[in-house]
């Protein structure tokens, strides 16, 4: 290497503040794209079974958006939630699957949409799916499921 010139001034390299800049805007965006993945914001739900004849359930449950959230699952009921991104107050998803005894919510469906609070009853017997026979039948009513859902942010 030839050794600096006193008598010459240093001439500044243009590619030097590009460059930095450069990475600058890389690390920005790496970091902003991983701090959202990091901190996604969670919803806590909370939840309540009270059956008929039996212990009612209550928890707590962090779920995360547009991902199936277990709220229950022991040997009588499994439950879960899905909360859509899009959806701030309401378009939640319940889903309710019976392992003693077949269940659905009211007109025979399997899944109901949740705003919040809100309170469903759990009635035996499956959904006819389109087809709902034309004679009002009465179904046992195995309990009542209350939720409310409310964000916490990230």
């Amino acid at each position: 290497m030839k050794p600096l010139n006193p008598k010459q001034p240093a001439r500044p390299t243009s590619i030097a503040p590009f460059g930095l800049s450069l990475l600058l805007s890389f690390w920005a965006t790496y970091s902003a794209a991983n701090a959202a993945d990091e901190k996604q914001p969670q919803i806590t739900v909370s939840y309540g079974i009270l059956w008929d004849g039996k212990d009612p359930v209550a928890g707590l449950a962090n779920c995360l958006p547009d991902e199936d959230c277990e709220l229950i699952d022991d040997t009588d009921i499994k439950l879960t939630l899905n909360i859509p991104r899009a959806a701030a107050t309401g378009g939640a998803t319940l889903r309710a699957h019976c392992r003693t005894t077949e269940c659905s919510f009211a007109q025979s469906r399997y899944s109901v949409s949740v705003g919040s609070p809100a309170d469903f009853d759990l009635y035996e017997g499956i959904g006819y799916g389109i087809h709902q026979p034309l004679v009002l039948t009465m179904r046992p009513h195995l309990g009542l499921i209350k939720l409310r859902v409310a964000s916490v942010g990230p």
